[in-house]
């Protein structure tokens, strides 16, 4: 690093590349058109299997939502999955992102107790992670 402390910037233009000026869209239509592209839009895709571990049934509205037993447990949850399947925290996080949605979406709430919801949804995690690598749905969509 010492022998290139004394030699000039190569560039030295004061060019404006894109002014904010130009800008025509949001950030959010750039996302929006990302998602599309990447068709990162397919939110039903875990409904049959979160409504078989999960239910909306009258008998469970007085059990805890899904959404928050997902949420409380991410971080235990997605340790497990990381460490059985060496997949990147972020992937993970990811997917148990779209699922959080998705039962908040669907009201689900938990059937039984929290250790079983733990596992079966350790496992459901796991395999939705991997079909999400496999898939070629592990494009970063910026």
């Amino acid at each position: 690093m010492r022998n290139i402390t004394k030699r000039e910037s190569v560039e030295n233009s004061r060019r404006v590349v894109d002014p904010i000026s130009s800008l025509t869209k949001t950030l959010g239509q750039h996302y929006q058109r990302k998602q599309k592209h990447y068709g990162l839009d397919y939110q039903s895709f875990y409904d049959r299997d979160l409504c078989q571990l999960f239910s909306d049934t009258q008998e469970c509205r007085e059990n805890m939502p899904a959404s928050r037993f997902s949420t409380r447990n991410r971080r235990e949850i997605r340790r497990l999955v990381g460490n059985r399947t060496a997949t990147y925290q972020y992937t993970i996080d990811r997917v148990l992102e779209d699922m959080i949605i998705r039962c908040e979406e669907l009201n689900l709430r938990l059937r039984g107790s929290e250790e079983q919801a733990t596992i079966d949804f350790t496992v459901f995690l796991t395999v939705q992670t991997i079909n999400y690598l496999h898939g070629g749905r592990h494009r970063v969509a910026l």
